[in-house]
């Protein structure tokens, strides 16, 4: 299957805040919807931090997301993107978080629990952020990825690495930072 690069707008749920509209790439190939996150974002900034000084410290850091609301076509497109992508490419770092998308929850209709009272909300249903995080980890990391959210600490999405060779040195170096045991994936 042949990968497509098409730009489209894109919004979604981001530590409690739409995001307005900006143009994401997008791979498509069939149901394929992997975007790549434009720009610097925060996880990419720590990560470039924590590679000072490695043999990955140039190496370079791409951060996608899947808005597809179908867990198993979901896993599928993350499986074919990695596949296609990163498999043999041991430098280039692989970030993704669990998000709340748009596509899922639109803002006319759903709200955060914190946004609840905010009067322009009357009406709206609450999204269980917890349990819809919940879920896009699980997701996650069936296909592979390992959460870096204790090192980051997102509220309403949490942070993941694929572990290729410069993933697993993102690793080592937040795990020598938090002291925290390594998950057997890592």
């Amino acid at each position: 299957m042949q990968l497509t690069k098409h730009y489209v707008p894109v919004k979604f749920f981001l530590t409690g805040i739409f995001l307005s509209y900006k143009k994401y790439q997008i791979f498509k190939g069939g149901p394929n919807m992997i975007q790549i996150m434009s720009g610097d974002t925060f996880v990419k900034q720590d990560v470039r931090g924590l590679l000072k000084g490695t043999p990955f410290a140039e190496s370079r850091i791409a951060e996608i997301f899947d808005l597809n609301s179908n867990k198993e076509d979901k896993k599928a497109e993350y499986k074919q993107f990695i596949n296609t992508y990163i498999k043999g490419n041991e430098d280039v770092i692989l970030l993704t978080r669990s998000l709340i998308s748009e596509t899922e929850f639109s803002p006319d209709k759903w709200c955060l629990d914190y946004q609840k009272n905010n009067p322009e909300n009357a009406g709206k249903s609450v999204i269980n952020d917890r349990e819809v995080i919940q879920r896009e980890n699980e997701i996650l990391e069936e296909v592979g990825f390992v959460s870096i959210n204790d090192y980051v600490g997102y509220e309403y999405g949490d942070a993941y690495i694929y572990p290729n060779k410069a993933g697993k040195t993102v690793l080592e170096a937040i795990y020598n930072v938090t002291k925290k045991e390594k998950p057997l994936n890592a």
